[in-house]
C-alpha cells in the first residue's frame, strides 16, 4: 500500500510540474515571437512611420552635408598644395575625396534604401486579417519547431525553421501556412520528456525566459524602438523638420561659401603657375 501511495503522490507531483513546465513554455513562446516581431515587423513598422513623414528631408540634408564636405576637403588640399607652392592636381584631390566620403557615401545609400523600403511598406501592408493569421501561424510554429522549446530538434527541422524566420520577416503569409501544413503533425514537444529530466527543463526554460526578457528590454532601448511614440507626436516630428531645414540651409550656405573660395583657390593656383614659367 505504501508504495502504491507513494507511486500516486510521485505522478502527482509530476503532473503538476509538467502543467509548471506547460505554462513556462507558453511564456517562452510568447516571448520568442514578440523577439522575433520586434525584428521583423514592428522595427520596420516605426522606421516606415518615421521615414514616411521625414525620410525626404533628411536624405536631402545628408546629400548635402556630403557636397559640403566635399567642397571643404577639396579646399583644404588645394590651399594646402598652394602654401607648399605645388601645382594644385585635381586627380589626386578627387581620388582622396573619394576616400574620405566613403563611408558617408554607403551611410547615404542605406539611408536612400531605407526611405525606398518605408514608401513601398507604406502601400504594400497585409490586411488585418492576414497580419492576425501571420503572427498566429508564426506561434503555432514557434511552438511545434523552435529549438528552445522543443526536443528531437534536427537538421530538417533546421531548414524549416530557417524558412519560417524568413517568411515571417517578408510577412510571407502563404509560405507559413505551407510550413505549419508540413509540420501539423510532428509530436516533439517536451511535455515527452522522461520524469527524470522535468526539475532540469524547468530551470533551464526560467533561465531561458530572463535572458530573453534581458534581451528584449535591451533591443527596446536601442533604434527605431526609442522613436516609436516620438513618431505620433505631431509637435516632435515638426520640431524634427525644423532642425533639419536649418541644417539643409546652413550646408547651403556653406557650400555656396567653398564654391566662391575654391573659384578663387583656382585663380591663385592659375597665378602662381604663370609666375613660374
Amino acid at each position: 500500500m505504501t508504495t502504491e501511495n507513494n507511486q500516486i503522490g510521485f505522478n502527482t507531483e509530476y503532473q503538476e510540474k509538467k502543467a509548471v513546465l506547460k505554462i513556462l513554455q507558453d511564456e517562452l513562446s510568447t516571448l520568442l515571437v514578440y523577439k522575433e516581431d520586434l525584428g521583423s515587423h514592428i522595427a520596420k513598422s516605426i522606421e516606415t512611420e518615421f521615414f514616411s513623414k521625414i525620410g525626404n528631408l533628411k536624405l536631402k540634408c545628408i546629400n548635402l552635408e556630403i557636397e559640403y564636405r566635399r567642397l571643404k576637403f577639396m579646399a583644404e588640399m588645394m590651399q594646402s598644395m598652394i602654401n607648399k607652392g605645388e601645382e594644385v592636381d585635381y586627380e589626386v584631390i578627387e581620388t582622396a575625396i573619394e576616400k574620405e566620403l566613403k563611408s558617408w557615401h554607403e551611410a547615404l545609400e542605406n539611408l536612400r534604401l531605407k526611405y525606398e523600403q518605408a514608401v513601398y511598406n507604406k502601400f504594400n501592408v497585409l490586411s488585418k486579417e492576414d497580419a492576425e493569421e501571420l503572427i498566429q501561424l508564426f506561434r503555432e510554429i514557434v511552438k511545434r519547431i523552435h529549438p528552445d522549446i522543443n526536443i528531437g530538434f534536427d537538421e530538417h527541422d533546421l531548414k524549416y525553421w530557417n524558412i519560417t524566420l524568413e517568411a515571417y520577416k517578408n510577412s510571407d503569409l502563404e509560405t507559413l501556412r505551407f510550413i505549419y501544413n508540413l509540420i501539423l503533425n510532428k509530436n516533439i514537444t517536451k511535455s515527452e520528456i522522461v520524469e527524470n529530466d522535468i526539475n532540469a527543463i524547468i530551470s533551464l526554460t526560467r533561465k531561458n525566459i530572463k535572458e530573453l526578457n534581458s534581451q528584449i528590454q535591451k533591443i527596446l532601448s536601442t533604434y527605431p524602438f526609442t522613436l516609436k511614440y516620438k513618431i505620433h507626436d505631431e509637435q516632435w516630428i515638426e520640431n524634427h523638420k525644423l532642425d533639419l531645414n536649418i541644417q539643409i540651409e546652413q550646408f547651403n550656405k556653406g557650400i555656396e561659401n567653398y564654391l566662391q573660395h575654391i573659384e578663387q583657390l583656382k585663380l591663385i593656383s592659375e597665378h602662381g603657375k604663370l609666375s613660374k614659367n
